[in-house]
C-alpha cells in the first residue's frame, strides 16, 4: 500500500502500515542486509494509528524463531555420557574410513569403465569401420555396378533404341 524505507530494515525491504496499525515487513532483496538485528528496532518505526476499517479477513504478523532442542528435556541438567560422545566420533571416523574404501573402489571402476569404453572405441575405428567401408565399397566396385551396367545394356537400352530407330523413319 504506502511502503515506505525502514532503515533498520535489509536493503531493500519496505515497511508496509496497514488500516489495522499492524507492520508488514515485505522483502526484496533479504540477502544484502544492512543491520543484522534489523527487526529488534520495528518498534521505533512510526506506525498509523487508524481506526481499522470494518474487514472480515484479518492479517497479523507472526514472528517465528528457530527451535530450541533443550526446550523440550524435561530435566534441567541430563549426565553427559561419554559413551554417546565416544560412539559419534566413531561414527564419523567410521563414515570417513568407508568413504575412502569406497573412494578409492571408485578410482578403480572408472579405471576399469574407461579401459572397455576406450577398448570398444578401438575395435570400431580400427576393425569394424573400415571393414564396413571397405566392404561396401567391394560390393558396388565388383557386384552393384557390373548388376546395373548388364541390366541397363539389356533390359533397358534395346527397347529404348528401337523406339528411337521407329521414330527417326517415321519422319
Amino acid at each position: 500500500k504506502n511502503g515506505i524505507k525502514c532503515k533498520y530494515a535489509p536493503m531493500g525491504c519496505n515497511v508496509q502500515h496497514s488500516n489495522y496499525s499492524g507492520v508488514v515487513v515485505t522483502p526484496r532483496n533479504t540477502t544484502k542486509w544492512k543491520y543484522p538485528n534489523w527487526y529488534k528496532n520495528l518498534h521505533k518505526q512510526r506506525v498509523n494509528h487508524k481506526k481499522p476499517k470494518p474487514n472480515p479477513t484479518r492479517m497479523d504478523v507472526y514472528y517465528f524463531d528457530h527451535g530450541n532442542a533443550a526446550y523440550y528435556q524435561t530435566t534441567d541438567s541430563p549426565p553427559t555420557i561419554t559413551t554417546e560422545l565416544v560412539a559419534e566420533k566413531t561414527e564419523s571416523y567410521a563414515k570417513k574410513f568407508w568413504a575412502e574404501i569406497f573412494g578409492t573402489l571408485y578410482i578403480g571402476c572408472a579405471f576399469i569403465t574407461s579401459f572397455i569404453l576406450q577398448f570398444f572405441r578401438l575395435i570400431l575405428h580400427a576393425i569394424i569401420r573400415p571393414l564396413t567401408i571397405s566392404m561396401l565399397q567391394l560390393m558396388s566396385d565388383y557386384f552393384l555396378k557390373p548388376c546395373l551396367v548388364t541390366a541397363f545394356n539389356a533390359i533397358v537400352q534395346p527397347p529404348i533404341i528401337f523406339i528411337y530407330n521407329i521414330a527417326t523413319s517415321l519422319r
